[in-house]
């Protein structure tokens, strides 16, 4: 589902990024590692290409350093309870919102790590760092080395220098033989030193100190690793003469002293105790980026709110709500209490555009404490689930309507975890014939209805809407026809939808008359007291 773009090296100014800029296979790295840790719950890849959530990604993104980008992805895709960390710092976001000279300050501090080789830090914390073994014999070789040659230079004896060879040349296998090992932190040495200079950047600026509060012992951990750096990345990029020879020169310096794989593994073992620390730089570096993030993202919106105290209960409220991927979106107002709702209306209406404009408000409310309407309130935390863009699985034989029976019955088990849960479907059961469809979903619905879940699912059918009307509150979206034309306003409306247009609009369209005929004749024969 994820698609690939390049990412250029640029400071970024916290304007929306138009240009190609995203590369998602790097960025979605921190995320992986956090949910291989079953860190909190996460939203599922059916879920997120509901909500398209990597357009709404892009939309939201104003960091300016790669592991900002990162972070704020992580942010985004999952649901971590009431202790959000960005919830608890929205004091500086408004900070950062009303200070220029701050958000200049901070994004100069960023910006050694917009590089996208700065996504490579992700690598130091997924790595097993498994330790090898031989310490102390190239310890031993990387001193046996130097004196035979200091031995055959004093006495120019022949199994001095025989000796020095055979030496050099088990070095310089054991050399090369490590080498491998030392091409795999080439970008993510260099880059984790950038981390922590600027880490150690921002803890100096106030308000950013507070951000983790054991930064100071993660600087000085992570300290020793520009010691070790020198040896293991020494002479890459040199490629003028006097640098090649001098490269030469230190080559053969580390092969007949052993020094690289020496350091590499006192470095393996640094980085192993470490871990750590690396990511408590990367998680501060990420917050702040993060939080500088949502205040220019709130000062280019045409209005936001700060979503209200979470509520306990099963209520919701939004005032003006709007979809932000949709320019000029048309606004609407919903409150439910202790209910959930049920949409009626035709195609292209605006009825799953306004399931999506609920889940993402809901999402981006709960994760960036920011929500595009001009009042915002739900019940938190609360886990996000849906069903509406499900489509045959033609290599695993499956069709879309056992797709969307799976998906449904993960939603049903998943309402009685003991939380709150948001469950967003649409046309449901479409696959199967109007009977059997009406009859599963009232069943399902009445459950899910039964437990703390808000159930946002549209339906052509009003037939279903009728059962329901005791447990669902009923909307619905229209259109307006004329003589040639189909108007939507997009506006949310209570009740369910009376009209029926379907005919009318082949009609519109330009079916042929025969057609219409016989459709509007079959239908009063099928439905005799139809309206």
């Amino acid at each position: 589902m994820f698609t690939w773009f390049t990412r250029k090296k640029i400071l970024y100014k916290g304007e929306k990024k138009t240009f190609p800029y995203f590369y998602l296979e790097d960025i979605q790295k921190y995320y992986e590692l956090k949910k291989e840790r079953n860190e909190g719950f996460f939203l599922s890849d059916q879920t997120c290409e509901d909500l398209t959530f990597n357009e709404l990604f892009m939309f939201l993104d104003r960091t300016v350093s790669a592991p900002g980008q990162q972070y704020l992805y992580n942010q985004l895709r999952s649901v971590q309870g009431k202790e959000n960390p960005v919830h608890k710092y929205e004091d500086l976001i408004k900070t950062f919102q009303q200070q220029s000279g701050l958000q200049e300050k901070v994004t100069q501090a960023l910006s050694p790590l917009s590089s996208p080789d700065a996504y490579g830090i992700i690598s130091l914390l997924r790595r097993p760092y498994e330790i090898p073994s031989g310490l102390i014999s190239f310890r031993v070789l990387g001193v046996v080395g130097p004196l035979l040659l200091a031995t055959a230079i004093v006495t120019s004896s022949g199994w001095a220098w025989l000796g020095f060879l055979f030496a050099l040349i088990l070095n310089l296998v054991l050399h090369y033989r490590n080498k491998p090992n030392t091409w795999g932190f080439l970008s993510s040495i260099p880059q984790l030193i950038k981390l922590l200079k600027v880490t150690e950047e921002l803890h100096q600026i106030p308000g950013l100190r507070e951000l983790e509060q054991e930064i100071p012992e993660s600087i000085e951990a992570i300290k020793p690793v520009r010691q070790h750096r020198y040896i293991l990345m020494g002479g890459s990029g040199m490629l003028h003469d006097v640098a090649f020879l001098a490269t030469l020169i230190r080559e053969f310096i580390h092969i007949l002293f052993l020094t690289e794989p020496i350091t590499y593994i006192r470095f393996i073992r640094l980085l192993k105790s470490r871990k750590e620390h690396i990511e408590t730089l990367f998680r501060f570096v990420g917050l702040a980026d993060t939080l500088l993030s949502i205040a220019w993202l709130r000062n280019d919106l045409p209005y936001y709110t700060i979503p209200a105290t979470p509520l306990n209960t099963k209520q919701f409220k939004a005032t003006a709500i709007y979809h932000p991927l949709i320019p000029d979106c048309v606004a609407n107002d919903l409150e439910v209490h202790q209910k959930s709702i049920l949409l009626t209306g035709t195609n292209m209406s605006g009825k799953t555009t306004f399931i999506r404009t609920i889940g993402i408000n809901i999402l981006v409310a709960q994760t960036l404490h920011t929500a595009f309407a001009r009042e915002f309130r739900f019940p938190a935390p609360i886990r996000i689930f849906s069903a509406l863009m499900l489509s045959d699985n033609l290599g695993e034989g499956i069709s879309s309507y056992l797709q969307e029976v799976r998906s449904i019955h993960e939603m049903l088990q998943e309402s009685n975890h003991g939380g709150f849960n948001l469950f967003l479907m649409d046309e449901i059961f479409k696959g199967t014939n109007t009977r059997e469809r009406i009859a599963v979903a009232k069943a399902v619905l009445q459950v899910m209805q039964q437990t703390n879940s808000l159930v946002f699912v549209s339906t052509h059918d009003t037939e279903l809407a009728d059962l329901l009307k005791e447990e669902y509150d009923l909307y619905h979206f229209c259109e307006r026809l004329d003589e040639k034309q189909i108007h939507f306003d997009y506006k949310l409306k209570k009740g369910k939808l009376n009209t029926r247009n379907a005919i009318r609009i082949l009609e519109i369209s330009g079916y042929p008359e025969e057609i219409i005929r016989n459709a509007y004749e079959t239908y009063q024969q099928l439905t005799p007291s139809a309206p």
